[in-house]
This record gives C-alpha cells, sequence and structure tokens, in this order.
C-alpha cells in the first residue's frame, strides 16, 4: 500500500474566463448607468436654463407693461379678435402717453411686439419672445374710473400642438401715475 498520499495543492494565479466576463459585464452596466444619468442631468440642465430665460422674458415684458400703463393717459384695443361684449379681447393694445406719445402693444404668434411712437414717428420696437404663447389684451374696470389693462398668456408645456397649458397673466392699472400726482388713491 502506498503509506501516503502527497496532496499537491495547487495555487492558482489570475482569474478565470468567467470571472474575467462577469467583472467586464459588471463594468459596462455601470458605465451604462453612468451615461444614462449624465444625460437626463443634461437634459435637466438645458430644461432649467430654457425655464429662466422665459421667465426673464416675461419679467422684462411685466416690467414694460407696467410702466407704460401707469404713465397712460388712455388705453383702447385695436387689431383683431374684438369682440362686442363686455368682455373685450384683442391682439393689440394702444396706449396713449404724455407729449404726443403712444405705445403699441402687439400679441402675435410666440412673441410681444412694443413699438413706442412720438407723433407719427416710430421710434423704438421691442419684441419678447415667448416660445409656444399665445395671448389677448382685454380692459376691465376698476375701482372707481381706475381701467385695468390684461395681457393674459397660455403657454403650451410642451411643443406638441395638443399639449396641456399654463395661463399667466399681467396686469395693470392705466394712468396710475397720475393719479398719484394728484394726490388720488392708487
Amino acid at each position: 500500500m502506498i503509506a501516503g498520499i502527497s496532496r499537491r495543492s495547487r495555487s492558482r494565479s489570475g482569474f478565470g474566463l468567467s470571472e474575467l466576463l462577469v467583472a467586464m459585464f459588471l463594468f459596462t452596466a455601470a458605465i451604462a448607468l453612468f451615461v444614462a444619468f449624465l444625460d437626463q442631468l443634461l437634459k435637466l440642465g438645458s430644461t432649467s436654463a430654457d425655464h429662466l430665460d422665459r421667465l426673464v422674458v416675461t419679467g422684462r415684458l411685466a416690467r414694460a407693461v407696467r410702466a407704460d400703463a401707469h404713465a397712460a393717459r388712455s388705453a383702447r384695443l385695436t387689431g383683431t379678435g374684438q369682440k362686442a361684449t363686455n368682455d373685450k379681447e384683442s391682439n393689440q393694445l394702444e396706449l396713449t402717453l404724455p407729449d404726443n406719445r403712444r405705445v403699441e402693444y402687439t400679441v402675435e404668434r410666440d412673441r410681444v411686439r412694443r413699438q413706442l411712437f412720438e407723433g407719427q414717428t416710430l421710434k423704438q420696437t421691442e419684441e419678447y419672445p415667448l416660445d409656444r404663447s399665445a395671448g389677448s389684451w382685454s380692459i376691465v374696470p376698476g375701482e372707481g374710473a381706475a381701467l385695468l389693462i390684461n395681457l393674459r398668456l397660455d403657454r403650451r408645456m410642451s411643443p406638441k400642438r395638443n399639449s396641456a397649458s399654463r395661463p399667466m397673466a399681467i396686469e395693470a392699472l392705466i394712468g396710475l401715475d397720475h393719479r398719484m400726482e394728484q394726490g388720488g388713491r392708487p
């Protein structure tokens, strides 16, 4: 008989093929998840920048409308889309300012145009791009003799034609500066 069978322990160096394949699969899956996460992060950043741009433009438009309305002596609706009822709406508003000046605001597709006239001469034109927006002007009687102008904007949430919309309004009192000069109430 054999007195003792010596067993040699085989030490293995390196990795087997199956272990290498598993490691490569895990590494590939981790890279794919990282790329997907990075793509979503970039889309979020782009969407946030677009939203910020829209907010800045809307804020500039609101400041211009309020400044012009407060300085105005009168307001009237012109253009198309007028209704014969008490809730008149139009795509164009004309504000008469002191010193023979007037401002015309026109709501066009995806923008609002502001034009300043001195007499019959066009002095300044500004455009406020409002992506995916449609809007209309209205004049609403306020308290006492005050008139309130209202720009109603309907913003589509996405570029798709039948997407949901978010309504927004810019309002201002006509002639607020003149009432304050005369010691009246705002």
